[in-house]
């Protein structure tokens, strides 16, 4: 009897630690971007206190996430405010992450 109780228990314990690790969810991306020359210079964009900079536009297509020139951000699921702005023009928004996701976010004047 106390080897089933050992074993039950065990199982219990296996069941357990199997459940609190399937709480965690991975993070998602969202990729900031615009489609033209907006003329005012590269746009800081920030979500969480960390900011990344958009350098460059993508007029053909919607970049993918990490695409070069756009500033993408790797964080938890959720919502998430965030704020852009370059010379003379700026955006504030929110946006829902999915976990293992790539939002695709473009900025339009």
């Amino acid at each position: 009897m106390k080897k089933f109780i050992k074993v039950s228990l065990s199982a219990v314990i296996v069941m357990m630690a199997m459940t609190f690790t399937s709480c965690k969810q991975d993070p998602g991306k969202v990729v900031f971007w615009v489609d033209a020359d907006l003329g005012c210079g590269t746009i800081d964009v920030t979500i969480d206190g960390t900011t990344k900079t958009i350098s460059s536009f993508y007029s053909g297509s919607t970049p993918d996430c990490d695409a070069t020139g756009c500033a993408t951000f790797q964080i938890t699921p959720g919502s998430h405010n965030y704020s852009a702005s370059c010379s003379g023009l700026s955006w504030s928004g929110t946006v829902n992450i999915t976990s293992n996701g790539c939002l695709k976010t473009q900025l339009t004047p």
